[in-house]
């Protein structure tokens, strides 16, 4: 091939790459507004659910648990009566740390009152009832999605509500899972055992466990309320007040109501994160109806 011809060749060859190159960055381009604009019609409606289950269903849970607290709690004559007793403060005095002070009380709590594995039960029965909801506004808000994008889409990629649903939850629990392994690896324990089929319950129960003892199995939503109240009891039967047994009666017929406003602060949170793996879950469905419309080749 001589100069000429290899002149020309290599000309052809670079108005094609060129020609190329334009097309893929057009292409790429238009999948990325078609992906921005799926996203943004989706916003809306991702934020009014947002909104309401964070206004309603962190106060429901909260209420469940303040009955429930508030209902053990008038019960609790043998255990006033076992700290008001007079081998208590001999027996809180030999004890060689303030952890192990904590722990005689912890033990009295449990076997008059209640113990970790019974708030763990309730702590399930709520999660359920609140995933009820999650799980029926997740439903409804990704038919309201596909109504949305079906608009822009053509009846050419239709969107059925339910095969939305069916793509995005498995992302959803994907992330719950992912939560479930690293909590695991880290030494965090938290309430949930294995991811379930109900979202909403599995990212509940993503809320964590003490690990020090004597709380070592408690919810720590629980320890927050629980801690600060033994620590008024132990403290008031080492001096021998006399106030005790009315202090007693007192923090205990209000600690319904700090337990109650612990876990709604916690379910908030759960409720939070479940949020953003579903926005996480929306991006990628935007991202493959987008690569529905753009032929890239």
């Amino acid at each position: 091939m001589n100069r000429r011809s290899f002149m020309a060749a290599a000309g052809v060859g670079g108005l094609t790459a060129l020609l190329g190159g334009g097309f893929w960055a057009r292409q790429a381009l238009a999948h990325s507004q078609i992906q921005k604009e799926l996203t943004d019609q989706a916003d809306p409606i991702l934020n009014t659910y947002a909104a309401q289950q964070l206004s309603e269903l962190p106060n429901r849970a909260r209420e469940e648990m303040r009955r429930h607290f508030h209902g053990l709690c008038l019960n609790v004559h043998e255990f006033t009566t076992a700290v008001c007793s007079a081998d208590f403060p001999r027996m809180l005095a030999n004890q060689p740390t303030e952890q192990a002070k904590q722990k005689l009380i912890v033990n009295l709590f449990m076997a008059h009152v209640t113990t970790h594995n019974a708030v763990l039960n309730r702590v399930q029965m709520v999660a359920e009832e609140v995933s009820k909801d999650l799980d029926r506004n997740w439903t409804a808000c990704c038919s309201e999605l596909s109504d949305q994008w079906n608009l822009r889409m053509g009846d050419q990629h239709r969107l059925e509500p339910g095969a939305l649903t069916a793509r995005m939850t498995p992302v959803i629990n994907g992330n719950i899972q992912q939560m479930l392994d690293f909590a695991k690896a880290q030494g965090k324990p938290v309430a949930l055992t294995e991811v379930a089929a109900e979202a909403g319950k599995s990212a509940i129960l993503l809320l964590p466990l003490a690990v020090v003892a004597p709380y070592a199995g408690w919810p720590l939503f629980v320890v927050l309320a629980l801690k600060p109240v033994f620590e008024v009891f132990v403290k008031e039967a080492k001096d021998r007040s006399a106030t005790l047994q009315a202090t007693i009666t007192d923090k205990l017929a209000q600690l319904g109501n700090r337990v109650g406003v612990e876990f709604q602060d916690e379910v908030r949170l759960r409720i939070a994160d479940l949020h953003k793996w579903q926005r996480q879950a929306v991006e990628l469905a935007a991202r493959h109806q987008a690569e529905q419309l753009v032929r890239w080749w």
